[in-house]
């Protein structure tokens, strides 16, 4: 009798955690998946995986980066060109002019012209000044207007070598940077044919274990009938209906497992 409260007390404990288990799974978060048409290849998944995964793409960029660097040390080798443009203007206004008795007057002044003239009365000739006419001189004002233009080209040369271990370092970065990218594919190569054949495999463990449930089951009621007849115990028909429950548990592992494993 102790038994049998025992074997209904476990059968009992195996329906609340499949209660339990099914009340979970309907409120549990979908796993967001891809969608396509047509089933996923492992080359498909592997291109996705080159595309999306957040390690690759920084080992990506870091080979863009020591690219760049690359091309930079390679630059200290080029000469500098400088090019330039001046321009500079200037105004003057000059309303003021000094005399010859060194008064100042303004402008603008009013000064007499004067002709030479040749005097053939006298002996010898003569020449003479005749005024013929006054001019005006305006204020002296303008503009000065200077511009300047020059390109100069320069090569520096570092006898040091400086300039020459900098390249050869950055190449072995750049070649370092490049094979990370190569590992890098290599491991998400691996990382999906492993995921993707774990997959199909705990999908076939999961159809082998509802195989199993359906023995198990098609045991209970072998052992219900012989029950019925009398040729086996009650305890017989309780330890069938254990097995039944114990595999459900493994059909939920299972899928637990699958669901992991995606």
């Amino acid at each position: 009798m102790k038994k049998s409260i025992i074997i209904i007390g476990l059968l009992l404990s195996v329906a609340l955690v499949g209660s339990t288990s099914a009340t979970d799974k309907s409120t549990e978060p979908q796993t967001p998946a891809l969608q396509s048409a047509l089933p996923f290849t492992p080359d498909d998944l592997y291109e996705v995986a080159l595309r999306h995964n957040p390690d690759h793409l920084k080992a990506v960029q870091n080979t863009s980066l020591s690219g760049v660097t690359m091309r930079s040390a390679l630059g200290t080798f080029l000469p500098s060109l400088n090019a330039g443009f001046q321009l500079s203007q200037s105004s003057y206004y000059n309303a003021t002019y000094t005399n010859p008795d060194g008064t100042v007057s303004t402008y603008p002044r009013t000064e007499t012209s004067y002709q030479t003239i040749v005097d053939t009365t006298t002996t010898p000739w003569t020449l003479q000044l005749v005024p013929s006419g006054t001019y005006t001189i305006p204020v002296a004002e303008g503009k000065n207007r200077n511009s300047s233009a020059y390109v100069s080209l320069q090569e520096m040369l570092n006898l040091g070598g400086q300039q020459y271990f900098g390249v050869k370092n950055a190449g072995i970065q750049n070649r370092i940077s490049k094979l990370q990218v190569f590992s890098s594919e290599m491991n998400l190569y691996y990382m999906v044919r492993q995921g993707y054949y774990n997959v199909l495999a705990r999908k076939r463990l999961l159809e082998l274990a509802h195989q199993v449930m359906d023995q198990k089951q098609e045991q209970l009621k072998l052992a219900k009938a012989r029950f019925d007849v009398g040729s086996v115990t009650e305890l017989d028909v309780l330890q069938a209906e254990i097995d039944v429950g114990n595999q459900q548990n493994a059909i939920i592992a299972a899928e637990n497992s699958l669901k992991l494993e995606k």
